[in-house]
């Protein structure tokens, strides 16, 4: 479904709507039969610019809004015609008792209803465009590749003491070593990191981040998979327990770990920001 028809579409339901939920006048006010005729011609105009599906459906609605607006400003006289917004409508009812005047203002706000569920729907479109060839073409794939072939590049960490500073040590090495590499003409120089979370001496949880060009830190902690019963169990036990693998003595393992949590980061990041909330005002699905 093209735009102009949506916008169609969504204006035939205020038609046709026994529940005027856009009504700024009260429906009892003398003024709102006249306001209606008027709102409904200037739905009706709207239509009619739409059915050729004009190719900047913004700028014709516009045009048609600002005549349209004119011609209410000529026949309320002297009276204020700064309110051609539905919402500014309302405390200007008392103001203005001819209908003709009524009819007139209907038929601007009426194009301005038109405006705004054009604007709203083409927006929608755009992001159903983005999100439909974003499905088509597939996403670029994992931000980081983890080249296996070279892990003898990379050099012992004097570092022994697990994931505090050993770990650190070998995601910087193989960045350094391109064992890790990404798309540097798309990304520029990114900045890898891991932190581990502690008590008592206990590995809690490892904690992976990602900063884009010095602006702006992603992060993601790597869940861990604790028994039930481990505030039972003993310092000794607890110490026991293995959660990730072992930066010095596992590396492989554990940049593999790394590489994939880092890359699950920042494929959940390009999926929020594909249908950013904000933008949107709809809430995140993913």
């Amino acid at each position: 479904m093209s735009a102009a028809q949506a916008i169609t579409q969504a204006l035939t339901s205020v038609l046709e709507s026994e529940e005027d939920t856009h009504n700024p006048l009260d429906m009892a006010s003398p003024n709102y039969a006249p306001w209606l005729a008027g709102r409904s011609a200037g739905i009706q105009e709207a239509r009619r610019i739409l059915a050729p599906g004009p190719p900047d459906i913004i700028a014709a609605i516009t045009d048609a809004l600002t005549t349209a607006t004119a011609a209410a400003t000529e026949i309320t006289g002297a009276q204020r015609i700064a309110w051609m917004r539905y919402d500014d409508t309302r405390p200007r009812d008392a103001g203005i008792t001819n209908p003709a005047a009524w009819t007139a203002i209907g038929h601007a706000n009426g194009l301005h209803l038109a405006l705004q569920i054009a604007d709203r729907e083409i927006v929608r479109q755009r992001l159903d465009d983005a999100q439909a060839t974003i499905e088509d073409e597939g996403r670029g794939g994992p931000l980081l590749t983890l080249h296996t072939d070279r892990f003898d590049r990379l050099t012992p960490a004097l570092a022994v003491d697990g994931h505090r500073l050993a770990g650190h040590w070998y995601l910087q090495e193989a960045v350094n070593q391109e064992v890790i590499t990404w798309d540097r003409d798309t990304w520029g120089n990114l900045l890898l990191g891991v932190e581990s979370v502690s008590e008592e001496g206990h590995l809690l949880e490892l904690a992976v981040f990602l900063t884009i060009s010095d602006e702006l830190t992603l992060t993601r902690g790597l869940e861990s998979d604790l028994p039930d019963n481990f505030n039972d169990l003993s310092a000794d036990e607890q110490n026991e327990l293995k959660l990730y693998p072992d930066p010095t003595h596992e590396t492989a393992d554990y940049l593999r770990l790394v590489v994939d949590e880092l890359n699950e980061l920042a494929a959940a990041t390009e999926r929020m920001v594909t249908a950013w909330p904000g933008t949107t005002r709809q809430p995140l699905i993913t």
